[in-house]
């Protein structure tokens, strides 16, 4: 997990591998921008700051659990995004964008 704070802060139990920034929202750029495809799971304002800067990026978007999401998405170029009900749908939605790519 790519984390906007230091090591005395909580890390959530799905994270393996912390990486401590200490840059606050910041960080959201090295999530997106070091990503071929991003998956979006409700959350928060900085989710919400996550899947605008993808789509600002041209990095495609899955969106896991987002109905019908954030008014913003109704704009967003249509061949960046995709909806997954479910984590399998998301990683088959993942593989669809990546397939595009070769």
């Amino acid at each position: 997990g790519i984390l906007p704070g230091g090591p005395r802060d909580g890390v959530s139990r799905y994270i393996d591998l912390p990486v401590y920034t200490s840059m606050g929202s910041a960080r959201n750029a090295i999530n997106v921008l070091s990503s071929r495809v991003v998956v979006a799971c409700p959350g928060s304002l900085g989710t919400l700051s996550e899947i605008a800067l993808a789509l600002a990026a041209g990095r495609p978007v899955v969106l896991l659990n987002h109905d019908p999401g954030p008014e913003f998405l109704s704009k967003a170029p249509a061949h960046l995004l995709a909806r997954a009900k479910t984590p399998p749908e998301a990683v088959a939605r993942v593989r669809e964008f990546l397939a595009q790519e070769d």
